[in-house]
């Protein structure tokens, strides 16, 4: 998505180019994250399951903000994998509802894996932004509020939390692999 050059001008004459690139890159994530949100919640919201589905996106936005993780290249394959997401969590949580309690214990190391992996950084994002936003204290209050109020309130939706922790524990430990395959590759050439 390209911003009109006359908003560009006016960006570049009053934000540093880093700031410009930042912008930028906010806009264009918080498009592509509308409109997935929307095409998304036409199946959940079918098959009666549009609530959890927006809580689970809120917990995985406010996740990925602090942990990162891996990204597509192209819009529609980041559809599709966000799909298969959201489906992973959602179907997960209709057939372990009557689970909760080992879900609980089960989300407990991987949130430890999550927070000890995190953040996980495109060369966009290291471009981008300051890793100072990345703060671990925060993410540590965010992991265990979310855990915390699978534990405490009996509304079987929380435990989405848990479980959207534990599947993005598995995508850490799948991107650091691949990224150390690669590092190990680029040492032996």
């Amino acid at each position: 998505m390209m911003l009109d050059n006359g908003f560009q001008k006016l960006l570049k004459q009053n934000y540093s180019n880093s700031q410009v690139e930042e912008i930028k890159y906010v806009i264009k994530a918080s498009f592509n994250d509308f409109s997935k949100f929307f095409l998304l919640s036409l199946p959940f919201a079918s098959l009666g399951i549009f609530k959890e589905y927006f809580y689970a996106t809120v917990v995985i936005s406010i996740l990925r903000s602090f942990t990162g993780g891996f990204h597509l290249n192209t819009y529609f394959s980041c559809l599709a994998f966000s799909l298969v997401n959201f489906s992973v969590i959602l179907f997960a949580w209709t057939f372990l509802i009557d689970y909760s309690t080992l879900i609980l214990l089960t989300g407990l190391p991987f949130a430890t894996v999550l927070i000890y992996l995190s953040p996980m950084l495109t060369v966009e994002k290291k471009a981008a932004f300051n890793y100072e936003r990345y703060n671990k204290s925060v993410l540590l209050f965010i992991v265990v509020g979310l855990i915390g109020m699978h534990a405490i309130f009996s509304d079987p939706i929380f435990m989405i939390g848990t479980l959207s922790i534990i599947l993005l524990s598995i995508q850490h430990v799948i991107l650091k692999g691949v990224q150390h395959n690669e590092q190990i590759r680029k040492e032996v050439r």
